[in-house]
């Protein structure tokens, strides 16, 4: 029979047996701490909500003395990550403007990209700022991956495919667009 001790262990905080992978470990020991992971994380967050100007100063002494560490981290976890960036950016930039956030995920953002406007057909190569997230405003449904001026052409034309029709005749050679006009009034 295996020793219980080695498999489990209780929280004298909560009184509850929990398996030994339900409790943290001293760094510099690698012993298990005395309390359950749930009842650190509770008392942690107790601690901070009472000792706010404590954890500010602990924060900035903390950026402060691994400020170079951190800023590599950041700038390496950024380029690991590029589609999870611009879904941040994106999803901040319609909370600014007041638009619904894009609801697509990091799989369906992934799955969609291909390089190219889904509009135009530009390689991301030859746009400035790369390609931008293209999502409904009102209902945050991911589209697909546009250029700059695909993606403000939309935007600046309300999101409405009737515009969009009406400015692709009004670019028609004058004989045509003249002709489609006429049809239009009749």
């Amino acid at each position: 029979m295996p020793d219980v001790r080695s498999v489990s262990k209780t929280c004298p905080k909560c009184k509850t047996e929990k398996p030994l992978s339900e409790f943290y470990c001293y760094k510099k020991t690698g012993r298990l701490k005395s309390w359950c992971r749930k009842c650190s994380n509770e008392s942690s967050l107790r601690w901070r909500e009472r000792n706010p100007e404590k954890v500010s100063t602990c924060k900035q002494r903390h950026y402060k003395e691994n400020k170079k560490r951190l800023l590599a981290f950041g700038k390496r976890w950024r380029k690991e990550n590029p589609i999870k960036v611009r879904l941040i950016v994106s999803k901040s930039e319609a909370k600014r403007l007041g638009h619904a956030a894009c609801t697509g995920t990091v799989a369906e953002l992934k799955a969609a990209q291909t390089g190219l406007c889904h509009i135009c057909g530009v390689p991301e190569t030859e746009c400035t700022k790369g390609l931008c997230i293209d999502h409904c405003h009102k209902t945050g449904e991911f589209r697909g991956w546009l250029c700059v001026r695909c993606n403000s052409a939309i935007s600046l034309l309300g999101d409405c495919p009737e515009r969009l029709l009406m400015a692709a005749k009004y670019l028609e050679p004058r004989s045509l667009r003249n002709w489609l006009f006429s049809a239009m009034i009749e």
